[in-house]
C-alpha cells in the first residue's frame, strides 16, 4: 500500500542526489573540475553520474568509493567461476558468474573512468544477468522435473536480451 511506497522512495532520496545537485551531462566534466583536480582519464562522456564528487582521492578514480565498492562483485564472479570448476557445474552457472564478474569489473572501469565504453561494460551486462539467471533456474528445474526447456521459452529469453540490448544504445 502507500506506506510500502513511501518507504521505497525514502530509501531511494538517500541514494540519489536531489534534483538540483544531478549532474546533466554537461556538467560531468565542470564536477571534476570542481573537486580541484583534473581527470587522469580526460572528459567524462559517460551518460551518468553519481553524487560522490569526482577525483576527490585521486586524479586516477572519478568516483572512488563507487569503485571500490564495486570490487566485491567482480570477486564473487571469480570466485564463483572457481567454484562452478570445482563442482563441475553447468555451463549455465559459468556463465551467470561470468556475467557478474564482468559487471563488477565494468563497473570498476565505469567508476574510475566516468567513459560511455566502460558505463556500457558496468550496465549492459547487468540485462543479460537476469536473462543468464532465468535460464539457470529453468534448467535447473527442468532437470529435477525431468521436463525439457522449451524452445518457446529459450526464444523467449533471447528475444528479451536482444531486444534490451538494442534499447539500451538508442
Amino acid at each position: 500500500g502507500p506506506r510500502i511506497i513511501f518507504r521505497i522512495s525514502r530509501i531511494s532520496a538517500v541514494h540519489t542526489c536531489s534534483p538540483e545537485l544531478q549532474p546533466s551531462r554537461r556538467t560531468l566534466a565542470t564536477l571534476a573540475e570542481s573537486a580541484g583536480m583534473d581527470g587522469y582519464w580526460g572528459t567524462p562522456t559517460a551518460t551518468a553520474d553519481f553524487c560522490e564528487p569526482n577525483y576527490a582521492h585521486t586524479r586516477y578514480i572519478a568516483e572512488f568509493l563507487n569503485a571500490l565498492s564495486s570490487v566485491p562483485i567482480a570477486l564473487l564472479g571469480v570466485v564463483g567461476l572457481f567454484h562452478c570448476a570445482e563442482q563441475r557445474l553447468g555451463a549455465e552457472q559459468y556463465i551467470c558468474y561470468a556475467l557478474i564478474g564482468i559487471i563488477g569489473v565494468g563497473s570498476i572501469a565505469f567508476h574510475t573512468t566516468l567513459l560511455r565504453g566502460p558505463q556500457v561494460l558496468d550496465e549492459l551486462p547487468m540485462l543479460w544477468v537476469i536473462v543468464s539467471f532465468w535460464y539457470a533456474l529453468a534448467q535447473s528445474h527442468a532437470h529435477r522435473t525431468g521436463k525439457r526447456f522449451s524452445l518457446a521459452a529459450r526464444a523467449a529469453l533471447l528475444s528479451y536480451a536482444s531486444a534490451s540490448s538494442v534499447v539500451y544504445f538508442l
